[in-house]
């Protein structure tokens, strides 16, 4: 099982990673185990090839922040981490540490890239935002646990910056080191492919914009993606859409996709449904169609209709798509499963009585 985020590193700069882990743990409520650092103690398993064990995690991330600071650009280990990570990864953030600046990433793939700084406390402030808004925080961050770690963080923050500054010259086995110049030749010799994909498809979706609203700009970038890609976008369409939504609303409309009534325990919900119903969100019918939602409000209507869309979707591309998903998930690709609904949509499902 891969983490949320991976932490690229300089090994020397153990001081300055296990405060931003500090920060990301205790400001933003981040749990160790969505946290892989390879300086930290027993991330990586005895007996396992680090190289490959890093490369497994690169991958599965949601973001991979980059601390770049003169020890990062000084390791050929990290050099060629950039290079994998810029390749596998397309959730990247750069991080530069002073007295570094902007130039730093000049004759790196990360050219021409948005960077993020940590010179200030508003600087941390804006981490918490930006995880936030990426999606690597499942809530807001507390403004009260944020503002305290980010104090306690530049605290220590000048004394962390002249520990690090004594480099130690780190060392990898002569097998290890041969794999990762291969590889890092390898994924050198695919950026400048990559780099003509990307200016193509850049040129491709102005000239659509040109053209179109930015409604059927969306719809033309998404289809234009691989299959399995799009699912993850609806998926992630839906999973936004409800996850405001009261636990009561959730179940009636998963309970309305699967064609049936809504009858959650009374006895045990009936404050919550009483709530629901005074504000009319929803209808209660226990002598007829048990609880329904009320469409009229437009968070509840946008739902139904992210919910449409990717039901339509998986009904499409059923055959496509199951094989990547049997491999990703412990559920089966079945739309219609409350295991479906809690584990890749994160709803909260009240199971009805009848």
């Amino acid at each position: 099982m891969t983490s949320k985020i991976v932490i690229s590193h300089a090994t020397v700069d153990k001081p300055l990673v296990e405060a931003f882990i500090d920060f990301l743990r205790l400001g933003l409520s981040l749990d160790r185990k969505d946290i892989y650092c390879t300086s930290i103690s027993g991330t990586i398993p005895t007996g396992v090839k680090f190289v490959d064990h890093i490369k497994e995690h690169i991958e599965g991330a949601q973001l991979v922040p980059l601390l770049l600071t003169e020890n990062y650009f000084k390791s050929k280990f990290c050099l060629a981490e950039m290079g994998a990570v810029w390749m596998i990864n397309k959730n990247i953030y750069p991080i530069i540490i002073p007295p570094l600046n902007h130039t730093a990433i000049e004759d790196t793939p990360l050219k021409g890239m948005q960077i993020r700084y940590i010179k200030s406390f508003e600087d941390l402030l804006g981490i918490g935002d930006e995880f936030h808004a990426l999606g690597v925080l499942d809530d807001v961050p507390i403004s009260t646990l944020v503002s305290k770690e980010s104090k306690k963080f530049f605290k220590n923050y000048e004394e962390i910056l002249d520990e690090i500054k004594i480099v130690e010259k780190a060392t990898v086995s002569q097998e290890d080191y041969n794999t990762i110049v291969s590889d890092n030749e390898r994924l050198l010799n695919l950026i400048d492919v990559k780099i003509e994909e990307i200016d193509s498809l850049k040129e491709f979706v102005e000239k659509i914009k040109q053209a179109k609203d930015k409604q059927e700009i969306a719809e033309i970038e998404m289809a234009d993606a691989p299959i399995w890609e799009q699912f993850e976008e609806h998926v992630e369409n839906v999973k936004f859409s409800i996850r405001g939504l009261d636990k009561i609303i959730q179940s009636a409309l998963f309970y309305d996709v699967r064609g049936e009534e809504f009858w959650p325990p009374y006895g045990v919900y009936t404050e919550e449904i009483k709530n629901l119903a005074s504000r009319e969100k929803i209808f209660e019918d226990y002598g007829g169609n048990g609880i329904t939602v009320n469409e009229r409000f437009p968070d509840i209507r946008a739902a139904i209709e992210k919910i449409n869309i990717l039901e339509r979707f998986i009904a499409n591309n059923n055959d496509l798509l199951e094989e990547t998903f049997e491999s990703n998930y412990s559920v089966p690709l079945i739309f219609k499963s409350a295991d479906f609904w809690e584990e890749l949509l994160r709803a909260n499902i009240v199971i009805s009585e009848r």
